[in-house]
């Protein structure tokens, strides 16, 4: 690592500024312009991989990595490739799906393909997007890597399903070895050879098992899937547990618990709790079930549990409110 650093000129790199850099800097009314939206091609990369580093790469080539310009006007742009946006000094805003991510020095964020996205490195800030083919990604590369469910289903899932409608953000602190592990890719660009794809691809699998080992991975959607999550309380209430409904929405324990509190305000035991004193509530009104009956249904070990749970919620026990109902049915009528 330390043969890296040396090789690498950082400053050179990475914070002297381009002729059109210094041209945003000095007229910062022009910077104030937008500069579109672009729906990028694998060539499209490669040129701006040929300017970065001043020679010619080839199409076969299935991994680039590029510093996003600083002070010059941000364009929303997509493609079909995965983006691994890196935030190595400074602070980065990434906009996509109307969220908007806050990235300092040391954090990682992982976008699906054909995500419309733009990144902003604020004032002098270094960024650098890491674009990856899918035909890199193969089944026998990903096998070797052992990724937690959620991250191994981002990269295999078909354009459209839920998982590509996710993508991750790992908050690092500015670690050494991850630094160091995208300055050794980027200069392994910089110095191709007849190995280079091979190594590449080493790199990158070990920069991956570097940020998953970091255990700081948070998963985010890009959409809202409050309605697919109350149907599976709705459809699974005698079952489902916490980790059942992390797998079935592909996402980890953690963040599945963050996000109910986040969106439903409600912790996952109190959201189950309550689908299932609602249809308590339904069996009780509506059907000749005895109590011990819809327990079972309900998917309670036990009927005093059951009692005990829906005498907390409704302050009085699952007979007393069948009588109450039947009371005020008869009055109705």
């Amino acid at each position: 690592m330390q043969n890296i650093t040396k090789n690498i000129d950082f400053f050179r790199l990475f914070h002297v500024l381009t002729e059109e850099e210094r041209f945003y800097l000095e007229n910062p009314a022009a910077s104030a312009l937008a500069a579109g939206n672009l729906s990028l091609t694998w060539n499209d990369l490669l040129h701006c991989a040929d300017k970065e580093y001043g020679c010619s790469f080839h199409r076969s080539h299935s991994l680039l990595a590029v510093r996003h310009p600083r002070y010059v006007p941000t364009s929303v742009y997509s493609h079909a490739f995965f983006e691994l946006i890196y935030v190595m000094e400074g602070e980065c805003t990434c906009t996509f799906a109307h969220k908007k991510e806050t990235m300092q020095s040391g954090d990682f964020c992982f976008l699906p393909p054909l995500q419309k996205h733009h990144v902003h490195p604020v004032d002098d800030a270094v960024a650098l997007s890491i674009f990856v083919h899918p035909s890199m990604l193969t089944d026998s590369f990903l096998a070797t890597l052992h990724l937690p469910d959620p991250l191994q289903h981002f990269f295999t899932a078909p354009f459209g399903d839920a998982a590509s409608k996710r993508y991750f953000v790992f908050r690092n602190g500015a670690k050494e070895m991850l630094r160091l592990q995208v300055l050794g890719l980027y200069n392994e660009l910089r110095h191709r050879d007849a190995f280079s794809d091979t190594m590449l691809s080493t790199m990158f699998a070990s920069l991956l098992i570097t940020l998953v080992r970091s255990e700081e991975l948070f998963m985010h959607s890009l959409q809202d899937n409050t309605d697919e999550i109350l149907s599976l309380f709705q459809n699974n209430y005698d079952t489902l547990t916490l980790s059942d409904l992390a797998s079935k929405l592909h996402y980890t324990v953690p963040y599945c618990s963050r996000y109910l509190k986040k969106n439903l305000g409600c912790t996952f035991s109190q959201l189950l709790r309550h689908t299932r004193c609602q249809r308590a509530e339904e069996l009780l009104t509506c059907s000749s079930m005895t109590v011990g009956q819809i327990s079972d249904e309900l998917g309670y070990e036990n009927p005093e549990s059951f009692i005990r749970i829906f005498k907390k919620e409704y302050q009085m026990t699952p007979a007393q409110y069948r009588i109450q109902s039947l009371a005020k049915a008869t009055t109705v009528l």
